[in-house]
């Protein structure tokens, strides 16, 4: 139940509403859009009123199952972030071995003694074990415990965008090319205002997946490196103010230890 309402606590912020808004707005829009190109008859009712019966086809099916196949998993991670959270270390937390402390550094917000590759969070107010970065999208930080969910919320929303923005945009080319003439078309989109957030919703799925792609492959590029995004930081940080010696650092060593988080919860 803690984790429960820790993460409706971080759901409640700019971040995890805006990035809310924008997947329930795509595939809304993307399964207008996939179902507009799914023919339809008139059916006169015995009461005289005339409703619309759509007739799907296969492509049409597998159009749409993978599309929110896609928007599922999405939100499954996403959600799975703020439930799961980073993991933090525990308030006055010292190694069972004294002679360990010396190797360790202290946090003075924590009262407690870091442990290797954590880092305190001002915003979490706590330290977090294997810290990456506190992302705003999910309000709260990225670290050992949700790293993978992070990391699959990348992949998914990233290909789920893209893809919901190509049926976007063949939807919109049919309305401005053939809208005249295509009964269909002109059931779904009968105003200006539908077309406008089409077009909308085409520009947000674009722009997320080129976003979220670009975050994907930096992620991919520390993990292949055996750091977190902090690390790397601390490590240009350090070959900027010493550039003139050849260091080799501990994160270099074991490169693909962390890639089994790519795969492995």
């Amino acid at each position: 139940m803690a984790r429960i309402s820790r993460a409706i606590r971080n759901f409640i912020h700019y971040g995890p509403l805006l990035a809310s808004f924008i997947i329930v707005l795509v595939t809304i829009m993307t399964t207008l859009a996939i179902l507009a190109g799914t023919p339809i008859s008139s059916i006169r009712l015995p009461s005289g009123r005339v409703t619309w019966q759509h007739h799907p086809t296969v492509k049409t099916f597998l159009n749409l199952t993978v599309f929110l196949i896609l928007a599922m998993l999405t939100t499954y991670h996403f959600i799975s972030c703020m439930i799961h959270g980073p993991g933090f270390v525990k308030h006055n937390w010292k190694p069972e071995k004294k002679k360990l402390e010396a190797r360790l550094q202290w946090c003075q917000e924590c009262q407690g003694f870091k442990c290797p590759r954590s880092h305190h969070c001002r915003k979490c107010g706590r330290c977090v074990k294997k810290m990456d970065h506190h992302c705003p999208w999910i309000n709260a930080c990225v670290g050992h415990k949700n790293h993978a969910h992070f990391m699959r919320f990348l992949f998914y929303a990233s290909i789920g965008c893209g893809y919901g923005g190509a049926n976007l945009a063949y939807t919109a080319v049919k309305i401005i090319f053939y809208g005249n003439t295509n009964f269909i078309l002109a059931y779904y989109y009968n105003s200006v205002i539908k077309f406008v957030l089409l077009i909308f919703s085409c520009g947000i799925a674009f722009g997320v997946s080129l976003a979220v792609g670009f975050l994907l492959v930096m992620q991919i590029r520390d993990i292949s490196k055996n750091t977190t995004n902090i690390e790397s930081w601390i490590i240009r940080k350090a070959v900027w103010r010493h550039s003139h010696l050849k260091t080799k650092f501990v994160y270099h060593t074991i490169w693909v230890q962390d890639g089994r988080i790519l795969f492995k919860l």
